[in-house]
């Protein structure tokens, strides 16, 4: 038989020893010289056919790991694997038979070989099939090291210690093909390399570029006031224009521009409170309702004042540019005059502000005594107060009365901008409707704070209870409901049920939408919407009334609610509070 024309032979039913011809070819293809781009050996397996055995298709399983990648103290010393030919188990593939089906890889560096980064992205992406794939136990693999310098391309895989002595003529021809191959597929690799380090230098430089500050952002734009040395801009305020030079102008341009710069810092000092509170959700899995007790106001008042003081900038460093004109000065004076009026005049930025201040004055006892029973908590407000970039934050509840702070100041600053205008007109008009309106802004939180203490109150109290409790699903959605505005709580009154039973501790809240009753002892609520209530006595119910019991039927239920107060001046204050309900609700029933 010629050389040239290999039968494959068929491999043998049971485990026998190999010819010497066919051992040398086995330790070729386990020593196959690997590229200077590459630290595995590429394994292909054989497409399973129909007619193959039991064992064969375990074979071809095993062989579908295409790499073998080394240990990491190797990378520097890069060196093929051996994979003795002893160790073969008696289900491994033909040689011959893989040559024939894969004939076309040889002298190909499409299928052989492949590039360093798809092998990397190929090995990141299939790390869970090599977890589930195993390499047989009873193979043994060997080292031989390679003298390749992977920064050379122009070394030679021939140069390797590959001894062809006592081969096959087959077997060289086969090497030769190889060699070439790879040579030059180690050049191809060099240059594709050299290409890409050239294309990603652009991109190493952008991944470092600083981001741009956001416009509303104003922690980052004015973090230097707070870092600058200079004792004198601490004490008293000068204010700078956009290259940081000092300005003084007259009294006028003087006082706005502290009422401008002092609501840039009101800013700050709520951003600071918001990057504290992205701090701590990130660090404490808090629950839905103590995030709430925290930070629930914050994010409508910072979006709200950061918006204004983004309008009041560019009007700002616009009044001290055109210090020396008295025209222009004047002009700038009513624009920021102007932006505070339509602020001030706009109901959210009020119901923002009030929900704020209400929110922190009712429960700030209740959010220290959170902190300090979290460790944890507590720790990392405390680490963040003794970093904190503004050295007048002491305390948590500096932040939590900044607001309270702010709108009583509002008054003062603008009534030192009032006393400098001396000519009359439109213009100061306006400025004194905005001192009223803040004036009467200031009321009105006051009056929002003693109405609904008790609603902020109640509602952690009830939510706590929600989330503690083994309470029905359905009573904690009736409570989340009931809570939704602080503007539509009416009152709460004290009473006892008489079931006939025993008598229930009761609390009944009063909203513009309905009643919410909880008995204490159970931690039962239920919830009556004004719709389903009606105000009618009954001749049977009327006999059986105490003078301190009020009452409401609830239609939908037909059921008769009859709760003793603790006297009759509760009586009375709570149903002209329930007629109050009906008449609101009669109202936006005519509206609709």
């Amino acid at each position: 038989m010629h050389h040239n024309n290999i039968v494959p032979l068929k491999p043998l039913p049971i485990p026998q020893k190999k010819s010497f011809h066919q051992q040398e070819e086995n330790e070729l293809i386990a020593s196959a010289p690997l590229t200077p781009s590459s630290r595995v050996v590429p394994v292909k397996a054989l497409p399973p056919k129909p007619s193959q055995k039991e064992g064969d298709k375990r074979s071809c399983k095993i062989n579908q790991v295409k790499e073998l990648p080394l240990p990491p103290k190797e990378i520097n010393s890069p060196s093929p694997l051996l994979i003795s030919p002893q160790s073969k188990t008696k289900h491994s593939v033909d040689l011959e038979k893989h040559k024939a089906h894969h004939r076309a890889s040889v002298g190909s560096r499409n299928e052989m070989f492949s590039s360093l980064d798809e092998r990397k992205r190929e090995t990141s992406t299939s790390l869970n099939f090599f977890k589930k794939t195993t390499t047989p136990t009873s193979q043994k693999i060997n080292a031989t090291v390679f003298d390749i310098n992977p920064t050379n391309p122009e070394v030679s895989l021939s140069e390797s210690h590959t001894d062809s002595k006592d081969m096959s003529p087959r077997v060289s021809m086969l090497i030769g093909q190889k060699e070439k191959t790879e040579q030059a597929h180690v050049l191809q690799t060099h240059e594709n390399k050299v290409h890409e380090k050239v294309n990603q230098e652009p991109l190493k430089e952008l991944k470092y570029e600083v981001k741009p500050i956001l416009p509303t952002d104003f922690l980052k734009k004015y973090q230097s006031y707070f870092t600058t040395e200079n004792q004198e801009d601490k004490i008293r305020f000068i204010p700078k224009n956009l290259k940081g030079e000092r300005v003084i102008g007259d009294e006028l341009m003087m006082h706005t521009a502290e009422l401008v710069f002092t609501e840039f810092m009101f800013c700050v000092k709520l951003q600071i409170f918001q990057e504290i509170e992205r701090i701590i959700k990130n660090e404490i899995p808090l629950l839905e309702y103590q995030e709430q007790l925290l930070f629930e106001p914050l994010d409508n008042l910072v979006n709200e004042i950061s918006q204004m003081c983004l309008e009041l900038e560019p009007i700002y460093y616009n009044l001290l540019k055109n210090k020396s004109n008295k025209k222009s000065e004047l002009n700038n004076v009513f624009l920021i005059i102007a932006i505070y009026n339509s602020y001030i005049f706009d109901k959210p930025f009020k119901d923002k502000f009030k929900e704020f201040v209400a929110h922190y004055t009712s429960l700030g006892n209740t959010i220290i005594e959170f902190i300090k029973s979290n460790k944890h908590l507590y720790k990392i407000i405390q680490e963040q107060l003794n970093n904190c970039i503004d050295q007048n934050i002491k305390e948590i509840t500096d932040l939590f009365f900044s607001a309270t702070q702010r709108i009583c100041r509002y008054e003062l600053l603008f009534e030192s901008i009032l006393k400098e205008i001396h000519q009359e007109g439109k213009e100061k008009d306006i400025l004194i409707s905005t001192i009223n309106l803040f004036k009467n802004m200031n009321t009105s939180i006051n009056q929002f704070i003693s109405k609904t203490r008790i609603f902020y109150l109640k509602k952690y109290e009830y939510f706590e209870i929600s989330y503690k409790s083994n309470i029905s699903l359905q009573m904690i959605n009736t409570i989340k409901n009931s809570f939704t505005c602080a503007d539509h709580f009416i009152g709460i009154f004290y009473g006892i049920k008489n079931t006939g039973i025993k008598s229930k501790k009761t609390e009944l809240l009063l909203f513009n939408e309905g009643i919410l009753k909880r008995y204490c002892e159970e931690e039962f609520f239920e919830f009556y919407p004004i719709n389903t209530l009606t105000a009618k006595k009954t001749g049977e119910w009327e006999k059986e009334l105490l003078p301190n019991d009020i009452f409401f039927f609830d239609i939908k239920k037909n059921k008769m609610q009859i709760i003793s107060l603790e006297n009759e001046e509760e009586k009375k204050l709570f149903n002209s509070k329930v007629n109050q309900m009906f008449d609101q609700f009669k109202k936006s029933l005519n509206k609709h």
